[in-house]
């Protein structure tokens, strides 16, 4: 794969990191052809670190938000699913705060296998959420997590409805996605958001527009929905 064209990203990282899958799959998803869980899988030992490097700020953020609502509406023994969990990135902020009791999804068996390095969660599950069903999971959690899972060419806004039987009524679910894939009307995750709010199966909470990547001036929604039914 050549190297990312991406000028902020000069003199940050090695000519073997602008050259790895998993840098430009998170500067340019929607061009990346690799599958998804080959991308992570071979360079899930680097992920947190090229993170750091490209100032990905979802996971402090969206877990911060998502914090905010777990204490306005439930006790620290809730049920959470980090879905998309990755390497555990916020899990271990939310285990900081003091929530224990959480379950981690997520397509690459490699990056799980870090995660679980962290003696975070109580079960670590792989599954691919655009063909997976989650049917094993309906109704159990309190409290769903969704960073950085959201793009053209990961999970498409279909997965929307199968995430959200997982939930229980009254419960939340938190996820980012880019500014420009949400706005995107052929992308079908606003129209998506919108009929879920508009058949009265949730609410939404909160919608915020912050940092995403600090390094490469990318931003995201931050968004938070209640189930209703």
């Amino acid at each position: 794969m050549a190297n990312v064209d991406f000028p902020k990203l000069d003199g940050l990282l090695s000519e073997s990191e602008r050259s790895s899958k998993l840098v430009s799959w998170m500067v340019y998803p929607e061009e990346t052809q690799e599958k998804v869980d080959a991308v992570y899988g071979d360079e899930a030992q680097q992920y947190e670190e090229l993170s750091n490097k490209l100032e990905y700020q979802g996971p402090s953020t969206g877990t911060g938000i998502f914090i905010k609502f777990l204490k306005q509406m439930f006790s620290k023994e809730c049920n959470i699913l980090d879905l998309g969990a990755g390497t555990g990135m916020c899990g271990e902020l939310l285990k900081s705060a003091g929530y224990i009791n959480m379950t981690a999804i997520d397509l690459s068996e490699q990056m799980l296998e870090e995660a679980k390095k962290k003696g975070i969660y109580k079960a670590v599950v792989q599954k691919d959420l655009n063909e997976d069903s989650l049917d094993e999971f309906e109704g159990q959690f309190d409290a769903v997590i969704c960073i950085g899972v959201f793009f053209t060419g990961q999970v498409g806004p279909n997965a929307i409805d199968k995430i959200l039987k997982v939930i229980k009524p009254g419960g939340i679910l938190s996820f980012s996605i880019r500014t420009d894939l949400y706005d995107n009307e052929g992308t079908g995750y606003k129209d998506k958001c919108d009929l879920l709010q508009q058949q009265g199966k949730w609410k939404q909470l909160s919608s915020e527009i912050n940092t995403l990547f600090g390094k490469m001036d990318k931003m995201g929604y931050y968004m938070t929905f209640q189930r209703r039914i």
